[in-house]
């Protein structure tokens, strides 16, 4: 949600995905222990139970009611890691540390082998770059880099000697997050507005719809009752009632509600891909199965069909 970048991978072993989470769980656990948390750790908490049980895709906007909250429990997930971090001796931490990134590792090696994809591949690299820092604070007993990484860290220094006094590890982190927040939603804002400037309502998913609309306006009466899965955009631009056409495959169930709202014409958009399943497509095929008297094409296209509903059909 952040990145607003759709193509991340979401498998477990990419510390994109791992390391939130991980996070999150642990500062909710930690905001309600042992205090027994309060209403916003048991609405995320609710909230979430709810999502894992959801049939449906998971949509971004279910998520932005409690974004800020899985914002929260992310910071504190880490500062009472770094806090747990700091109370143990570094061999005990590194110890710690390797066991479970190395675990990690050989199962992002096993999927990245499997795969063959650059994310996973480059997942499994971390994890084992991870388990190999883990490994050199057990053996050395000491968080201190090492000596070879001096010379990085000495040019990085010398980047920010304009300051009047360098900046702590959690400082720096928070100019970096805030600066990469705001190049990516500049670079996000200045694409939606190139896009919305060279609109083409022809390459929208639901052209059909709109096309399927316009016949209907030209070649109807104004009292018209037309069923249409795209309801909203079909009322729209043919200015008739519309009727949705529910996504079930209950042809009996669908006769009922086009005698009951006195449906006279039926928009079916072939789609390829629709939020409701099954298809409108599918949906009106059972009709035809069930009923193959009562409905007569009287539009097509490549990617749309429009139905009429025999009068007085039985």
């Amino acid at each position: 949600m952040l990145t607003r970048k759709d193509y991340i991978n979401p498998a477990w072993v990419s510390p994109l995905v791992l390391l939130p989470i991980g996070l999150i769980v642990l500062g909710v656990a930690c905001s309600i222990w042992p205090s027994g948390g309060g209403l916003p750790e048991w609405y995320f908490t609710i909230h979430e139970g709810m999502y894992l049980l959801w049939p449906w895709n998971f949509e971004i906007r279910f998520f932005l009611p409690i974004a800020p909250l899985a914002c929260l429990y992310l910071w504190r997930g880490g500062k009472a890691l770094f806090r747990w971090a700091s109370q143990l001796k570094p061999r005990a931490a590194g110890a710690w540390s390797f066991f479970l990134s190395i675990t990690i590792a050989v199962y992002a090696v096993t999927f990245a082998w499997r795969s063959r994809t650059v994310q996973l591949e480059l997942a499994a690299m971390f994890w084992v770059v991870w388990a190999m820092v883990s490994a050199w604070v057990a053996w050395t007993g000491s968080y201190r880099y090492p000596d070879a990484l001096a010379p990085l860290l000495a040019w990085w220094g010398k980047r920010l000697s304009f300051l009047s006094k360098p900046l702590t590890v959690k400082q720096l982190s928070g100019v970096l997050i805030v600066a990469v927040l705001l190049v990516l939603g500049t670079v996000q804002e200045i694409s939606i507005g190139q896009e919305n400037l060279k609109f083409d309502l022809t390459k929208t998913p639901f052209y059909p719809d709109v096309r399927g609309a316009k016949w209907i306006r030209a070649n109807t009466a104004s009292t018209a009752v037309v069923m249409a899965r795209q309801l909203d955009v079909v009322y729209h631009y043919s200015g008739r009632r519309v009727i949705w056409f529910p996504p079930v495959s209950d042809a009996h169930l669908l006769m009922e509600g086009i005698h009951k709202y006195k449906v006279e014409f039926v928009i079916v958009s072939l789609r390829k891909d629709s939020y409701w399943l099954p298809r409108e497509q599918a949906s009106f095929e059972t009709l035809v199965r069930a009923y193959p008297g009562a409905f007569q094409l009287v539009h097509d296209e490549p990617r749309l069909k429009i139905y009429k509903i025999i009068p007085d059909f039985a």
